[in-house]
């Protein structure tokens, strides 16, 4: 039995994870979603009026703003919000709510110091007159480890606050989605799920994905190693690094697998509210 940097004893384990929900007054609904030191708040504004040049006759629209923990939006904000847009356009029933608007806003409030370094470092090496390009190809590749790294899992932070802040603003979906991030390891090729900042650094590739809780059908890697099929949807999926078709499908069977947790915390978290809300109206 391996033990994990974080005294985690199974490559599959996922880190602890904690969610808020109703933590804003001025939105209709909000949520917070945090994996150990990743956490990301999200707002949900709408239906509402739309500006005439972004409405639609036969769906709402779906606006989405990204807010990085410090400083000015990036082009990682951008992808980002183009991330969440695409994946929750399939999710949101926007037909029911045609020429309105509704609009999810993220604001990183944790991000496990990895996308900081990465920034840090690209500015440190800046200011001392070291050009990337003429950086050695290890180094090189610890940089952009680190910075992606940082980016996968504030991307499955905010997909799953989101669906959260969703559910607690009463915005129609056909499904709930999760999020998951896992690696494959650099010399012995073992696929650790919710890697931590040292595992990182042994990572040859990290892997997102996004599954739908609908009970559909979806490419996976049977338990014999062969390609089969399982309950839920991949809405997203992004890969860095170097990787086989084998190990891409056996990442995608253990996210899906780990995202049905996902999908139990969210459903006990919105229970225990709405029996909370109860107790309070009732006096009970």
């Amino acid at each position: 039995m391996t033990i994990r940097p974080d005294r985690r004893t199974e490559p599959t384990q996922l880190r602890p994870f904690s969610s808020s929900q109703n933590l804003l007054n001025r939105c209709d609904g909000s949520a917070q979603f945090q994996f150990d030191k990743t956490a990301v708040l999200v707002s949900i504004t709408g239906p509402t009026e739309v500006k005439f040049r972004d409405e639609k006759l036969d769906r709402a629209s779906l606006e989405v703003i990204v807010r990085p923990l410090t400083g000015l939006s990036s082009t990682k904000e951008r992808v980002l919000e183009s991330v969440m847009r695409s994946t929750f356009a399939n999710v949101i029933l926007t037909g029911l709510h045609p020429r309105t608007s509704i609009q999810i806003v993220a604001q990183v409030m944790k991000d496990d110091g990895c996308v900081s370094v990465g920034v840090i470092a690209v500015c440190l090496l800046v200011v001392c007159g070291v050009r990337y390009d003429k950086l050695d190809n290890s180094s090189a590749k610890s940089l952009t480890s680190i910075a992606y790294f940082g980016l996968h899992q504030v991307q499955s932070a905010a997909i799953n606050a989101t669906t959260m802040a969703l559910l607690d603003a009463g915005i129609p979906m056909n499904a709930l989605v999760g999020s998951v991030t896992c690696m494959v390891g650099k010399e012995d090729g073992e696929i650790l799920m919710d890697p931590t900042m040292e595992e990182l650094s042994r990572a040859r590739s990290i892997h997102t994905f996004a599954f739908d809780s609908a009970s559909r059908t979806s490419v996976m890697m049977d338990e014999n190693g062969g390609k089969g099929t399982s309950g839920g949807v991949v809405l997203y999926s992004e890969s860095t690094g170097d990787f086989t078709e084998d190990e891409y499908f056996g990442c995608m069977s253990l996210c899906q697998q780990a995202t049905h947790k996902v999908h139990g915390f969210v459903r006990t978290a919105v229970e225990k509210k709405i029996e909370r809300e109860y107790q309070q109206i009732t006096g009970s």
